[in-house]
């Protein structure tokens, strides 16, 4: 069933699309043409240079290689080969030009290893074109064997709220946001907010919710952050009720209406909408129901699953191609079937899940708009990349001392956690992944 549900006389600051992706999004591989010849040598009587390297090999703009550089020219002038033409998006630059020249020798030919723009760069040790072009090292790290290091680091420690759980976050602004939750797994929920600003890493308090809440969830949309649900006390599941409130320019607003309240669902943006699913309300076995939030209006759309089997708690979301995949749905976001929901046409089917799914999702993740990052318990990060469907080793990099998987946040470039079930600690992270193969 569907059921649209109009909010009329709210206003409410509308949300622009998430940009969240500095990773640049790769077309899909296809067989290059090979490397061109190189160009021929200059003649050894008129002292030219040789020619310029061939074009760059035809075929898929991933694997066309450049042609090698000219051959040197000869006496009496002679000037060295000039470099072979770039590699198409993502080819292997030209050959540098070979020879000395003649009586007056020229230089050696301007080609390169690796092209990203008109130069010739090492994506080993750049710090702007680390392991790929345009994939620049953020927050003072540099770049080594390709790669951005260090990988993880901590976020201060000075004016940080007090250590939770259950609690939520998001990214506006430049701030890493984070709000409710509670001191222990069984505790009255708190409404407390507080920010970290990335640029400056420093704490600050922010006005508190309207509503304490433990065990929600929320969507960064860009120009907000949207939560909802979620429990008054996590003593037990008997006390849902918080509705729905957007962040926006520093303070809370509260958006009347909305679903049953709910509780450990799973929510993701879909570019115009939050996308909610599942969860529990002290019942068995968990909910069935999904419903669109789409703050323009503001409006919710009913997009409950009419699939055998639907019901989900505990899960992981991820949008691709405007289809919005589930998985994970124990009490544990274990992912024993993946559901899938097609945005354009308002239609529910299975998902079979990619090979080497894990057995068990963290609640702690975050998605760069290509690949999902799974901060698990053993401080290792899980890495999905959803255009692939494929998962990639986990990377194993050291985590700050005291960290803990808190919530999770993608801010652009980097992912970011705080907090979380380890008591008393309330260590935190900020993580920049290496660069998409």
């Amino acid at each position: 069933m569907r059921k649209n549900l109009v909010l009329w006389g709210v206003t409410v600051v509308g949300a622009s699309s998430i940009v969240n992706c500095s990773i640049q999004d790769l077309p899909a591989d296809s067989s290059g043409g090979g490397a061109a010849s190189a160009g021929k040598s200059g003649s050894a009587q008129s002292g030219e240079a040789g020619m310029t390297g061939g074009s760059p090999g035809e075929g898929g703009a991933n694997d066309g290689n450049a042609g090698d550089g000219g051959v040197a020219g000869g006496e009496p002038t002679s000037r060295a080969g000039a470099g072979g033409s770039s590699g198409g998006t993502n080819g292997v630059g030209g050959n540098a030009g070979s020879g000395t020249g003649g009586a007056v020798a020229g230089g050696v030919g301007a080609g390169g290893a690796s092209a990203c723009g008109n130069g010739a760069v090492d994506t080993q040790v750049s710090d702007v074109n680390c392991g790929a072009c345009a994939y620049a090292c953020v927050n003072g790290r540099h770049c080594s064997a390709g790669r951005c290091t260090p990988a993880w680091q901590p976020l201060a420690t000075e004016n940080q709220p007090e250590p939770r759980t259950l609690h939520a976050a998001g990214y506006v602004d430049g701030k890493y946001v984070v709000f409710g939750g509670t001191s222990t797994t069984g505790g009255q929920a708190s409404s407390t907010t507080a920010t970290y600003d990335m640029a400056a890493n420093k704490w600050a308090s922010a006005p508190p919710l309207n509503s304490a809440r433990c065990a929600h969830s929320a969507v960064s949309t860009g120009s907000s952050i949207i939560t909802f649900g979620g429990l008054t006390s996590c003593t037990n599941g008997e006390t849902t009720g918080p509705g729905l409130e957007i962040f926006a320019g520093g303070n809370w607003t509260s958006v009347p209406g909305g679903p049953v309240g709910r509780y450990d669902f799973g929510t993701v943006w879909t570019g115009k909408e939050m996308f909610l699913y599942g969860g529990s309300t002290n019942t068995v076995p968990a909910l069935a129901t999904g419903w669109r939030f789409d703050p323009a209006g503001p409006s919710w759309t009913d997009i409950t699953c009419p699939l055998a089997n639907c019901e989900r708690s505990g899960t992981a979301m991820f949008v691709d191609s405007g289809v919005v995949h589930i998985w994970g749905g124990g009490g544990y976001g274990d992912a024993p079937a993946g559901l899938q929901y097609d945005l354009t046409t308002d239609r529910w089917n299975k998902w079979t899940l990619p090979d080497d799914t894990l057995s068990h999702l963290s609640g702690s993740y975050a998605d760069d708009g290509r690949r999902i990052y799974f901060v698990n318990g053993t401080n290792q990060v899980s890495i999905f990349d959803h255009q692939t469907s494929k998962w990639l080793a986990n990377d194993t990099s050291p985590t700050p001392a005291g960290f803990c998987a808190g919530a999770s946040a993608w801010t652009g470039s980097e992912l970011v956690a705080w907090s979380g079930g380890c008591g008393a600690v309330a260590g935190g992270g900020r993580y920049q992944p290496a660069a998409p193969n």
